[in-house]
């Protein structure tokens, strides 16, 4: 992907990867033109996505590299999901507080019948209904995400660790795993290595992140 972002002849610097993505392109432009997402088998959202970009006029190819640019943001969220899961249902004392929470994020629909009953989750808030559960989020992002920053050394810069220094000269790259700085006990507690869902709470962490908590890679600032 890092090969393909400068769009300096992708073709050839990233020969595979390119031509991978041009024929996903392709099958997508094939499943738009044959107005596909209008079955009844797909997501209503992806359907609203695909109406509205058909009334402003966008075009088949666009909106074809719209959804695999969507597919790479979203290639996170099914792993993270996983592991939240995991991780709550592995404590059934904190699924049960985290049930109860939820009910005041729910409301019922009017549809609901004596025999079904229908349920919608309002995400406008939650985070603000549900501190735990956005606790234990934000836990598993600590936990379980294994990547690392990059930066480039804008100026000469020393960095000490004990007796030790160390001289990053301008225009190097830093790479730095996460998994280092998400289990520094300085910072997350002597159980920095297990994880426990209401970490955040306990340590007033949840309105502002603290210090070296970067789940997908901290964009442009280090705290």
């Amino acid at each position: 992907m890092h090969k393909l972002l400068p769009g300096i002849a992708p073709s050839l610097v990233a020969a595979n990867a390119y031509g991978a993505r041009t024929e996903v392109i392709k099958a997508l432009e094939t499943y738009i033109r044959k107005e596909n997402d209008f079955g009844d088998d797909v997501p209503q959202f992806t359907r609203d996505r695909f109406s509205a970009e058909r009334k402003f006029g966008m075009s088949i190819h666009d909106s074809a590299k719209i959804e695999v640019l969507l597919a790479t943001a979203l290639a996170n969220v099914p792993t993270l999901t996983y592991w939240l899961i995991t991780h709550i249902y592995n404590q059934p004392e904190l699924l049960a507080r985290i049930r109860e929470e939820l009910l005041g994020a729910v409301v019922q629909d009017d549809s609901t019948s004596a025999t079904e009953l229908q349920m919608t989750l309002r995400l406008g808030g939650i985070k603000d209904r549900c501190p735990l559960l956005s606790s234990c989020l934000q836990e598993t992002q600590r936990h379980n995400i294994v990547d690392s920053i990059t930066r480039t050394v804008m100026k000469d810069t020393a960095v000490s660790d004990g007796d030790r220094s160390y001289l990053l000269k301008a225009g190097n790259s830093v790479q730095m795993p996460l998994s280092v700085l998400h289990a520094n006990p300085n910072v997350w507690g002597d159980d920095a290595d297990d994880w426990v869902g209401d970490r955040s709470l306990k340590l007033g962490y949840m309105s502002s992140p603290p210090p070296g908590f970067h789940p997908f890679g901290g964009g442009k600032h280090i705290w």
